[in-house]
């Protein structure tokens, strides 16, 4: 499936406004695509097909008498991250329709997952960790009765990814929304790791507005600013109340008077998902529908952060303009307040360096602008230059990466460039205001992700084969 998408930031609170749109392919989708079906048991009837089960509503796929002979075999067209998977039950309120008890087969190896065996309804399972395949095979072992027809199939089937250098964000919360349809409809089931549709037990398994079409919204929080990296969306999967467009947006206040970004989409289908090139930072995100009617809502909602490296060691110190202005504060994940600046003692250039701890793959920071200073404005840098190296030896042949043109706010930003690998890093600042200002930050962190010794590794797992497999997860 192919999906429209246009996309309109907003940076800090300038109002300062970037337009663009495109057309996005599966490429970009942390839900993996595309799935076809390239066998399965007989079905029912022709009402019944397996194809239904990939389909993007609540139609679903029935064996003709399958049991636990039942089987659909998935095929993702090449080989593909896979880890998590959506096999949501038929909707029937014959228990031996239902499975329980299932084995998904992939390209190599296998696993076992024991369901809640509920109708119209799945959680997210996670798949084995690492799992690279191109076909995925789901049989079903046990049901929840037996004695009847024993039509088991599979309403829905969704596959996902976790993107790049990044992990789920725990603990989000629905704190707000549009009124719900009745109880059964509330906003927190859109984030309760359960997917799916049954029009006899709604209970606990998605959101839905009362007939609000356009006027829905859910507000989420992600418990602290995070540096989102991307979302997946699981819409309802009655079609008729399924969303055409929404807009996603961004801010730090739970009133969203402010925002920091605002993405807009149009989709088709049940699911719908985006990977950010650069984090939004960000504590609130309401989805905002913009296209759909009847009972719209939300099924499930999965935002992702990307991942940053531990603090690192402070080995050697800039300028600093005196005790109160440490580097230290850099590194202390305090954005605001007395004592929460590094500021140099003018405008540089002026350096430090850096200990991660271990060797690490590095493409990005998060950096926010002085915020002790009524005057930040005279305080911004020109440049920030990193010098990556293993050896802590600084000598001129190192890998080096320059970031420019900051935000004129004293926000947090995320600032990304070509992936590097060191333990040691050499950071240059230099202000932009000389002689007026005291150049400096208050908070910086590192996108990234650690290398694991070689002692660590997996029996028959190489440093060079880890590596390898990093950058063909990242070109999937």
């Amino acid at each position: 499936m192919t999906r429209m998408m246009s996309v309109r930031v907003v940076r800090g609170l300038t109002g300062m406004m970037v337009v663009a749109f495109g057309m996005i392919g599966s490429a970009r989708a942390e839900i993996v695509e595309p799935v076809s079906i390239s066998s399965a048991f007989t079905a029912f009837s022709g009402s019944f097909p397996a194809s239904n089960a990939i389909n993007g509503n609540n139609a679903d796929y029935a064996s003709l008498h399958g049991g636990v002979n039942t089987f659909v075999q998935f095929d993702f067209g090449s080989v593909q991250a896979v880890d998590r998977a959506i096999l949501i039950n038929r909707d029937s309120g014959a228990a031996d329709d239902l499975f329980k008890n299932i084995t998904l087969t992939y390209d190599a190896g296998s696993q076992s997952i024991v369901t809640a065996g509920i109708r119209g309804r799945s959680d997210v399972y996670a798949l084995t960790p690492g799992l690279y395949t191109q076909g995925l095979r789901f049989d079903v072992d046990t049901q929840v009765a037996t004695g009847g027809n024993n039509n088991v199939g599979l309403m829905e089937a969704i596959f996902l990814r976790t993107p790049h250098h990044s992990s789920i964000v725990s603990g989000v919360s629905a704190y707000n929304a549009a009124t719900a349809f009745n109880g059964n409809y509330v906003a927190a089931n859109a984030v309760n790791n359960v997917v799916g549709f049954s029009g006899s037990v709604p209970a606990g398994i998605e959101y839905a507005s009362a007939g609000q079409g356009t006027n829905m919204f859910v507000d989420f929080d992600l418990g602290a600013t995070k540096p989102i990296s991307g979302f997946d969306f699981i819409d309802r999967l009655s079609s008729s109340d399924q969303l055409s467009s929404y807009d996603l947006i961004f801010s730090n206040v739970s009133n969203f008077a402010t925002t920091v970004a605002t993405l807009s989409y149009t989709k088709s289908g049940a699911a719908d998902s985006d990977t950010f090139s650069t984090p939004i930072n960000a504590r609130y995100v309401r989805l905002d529908a913009t296209g759909g009617a009847n009972n719209t809502g939300v099924n499930e909602m999965i935002f992702y952060e990307r991942r940053e490296l531990p603090t690192p060691t402070i080995l050697t110190h800039p300028s600093e303009f005196s005790s109160r202005y440490v580097v230290d504060h850099l590194f202390d994940n305090q954005l605001t307040g007395v004592n929460a600046d590094w500021a140099a003692n003018g405008e540089g250039p002026t350096s430090f360096t850096l200990d991660l701890g271990g060797v690490a793959q590095i493409d990005g920071i998060n950096w926010a602008n002085r915020n002790d200073s009524g005057g930040f404005l005279n305080d911004l840098p020109d440049s920030i230059t990193i010098q990556f190296s293993m050896d802590n030896i600084f000598d001129g042949s190192d890998p080096t990466t320059t970031i420019t043109s900051f935000a004129a706010d004293q926000l947090l930003h995320a600032y990304m460039f070509s992936q590097q690998v060191a333990q040691y890093l050499k950071i240059t600042v230099t202000g932009q205001n000389p002689p007026a200002g005291n150049v400096g930050g208050a908070q910086m962190n590192f996108f990234g992700v650690m290398i694991p010794t070689p002692e660590a590794l997996p029996a028959g797992l190489t440093l060079l084969a880890m590596l390898a497999g990093a950058r063909q997860r990242r070109a999937s």
